[in-house]
């Protein structure tokens, strides 16, 4: 019964992972999604929409780098089955995606801008 719902919980990440990454090529492309990266425009760069969003970026990096790590792969195993470690990663990491869509703050200002030949390769 264990390998069942080890099984049937990596079935549930992925769709998770899946549904989440769907509706960021929605959020970024602004298609279909009922918030997107630039909706509402905040107005001029407001401190707290640059401070929120980066705690988001930094928010799914740290734990994203942290769960890739061996030592905390085996500190988590110690709870978890070592065969649903994989998919907490993922759901984890889709969760993280998803608290940062839904909270990302649009912020009306350029804060890097690329031209030229660079532009075309990026």
């Amino acid at each position: 019964m264990a390998r069942s719902v080890v099984f049937a919980y990596g079935v549930v990440a992925y769709v998770l992972f899946l549904s989440v990454f769907v509706y960021l090529a929605g959020f970024l492309l602004e298609i279909a999604v009922p918030k997107a990266i630039n909706d509402p425009p905040g107005g001029a760069l407001e401190p707290s929409a640059l401070l929120i969003n980066v705690s988001l970026i930094a928010l799914f990096g740290v734990t994203h780098s942290l769960m890739a790590r061996g030592w905390f792969k085996r500190w988590l195993t110690r709870f978890i089955p070592a065969a649903a470690e994989r998919s907490t990663d993922v759901v984890q990491s889709s969760l993280c995606l998803a608290l940062a869509m839904g909270q990302w703050r649009a912020m009306d200002a350029t804060i890097w801008q690329v031209e030229g030949a660079a532009a075309f390769v990026f």
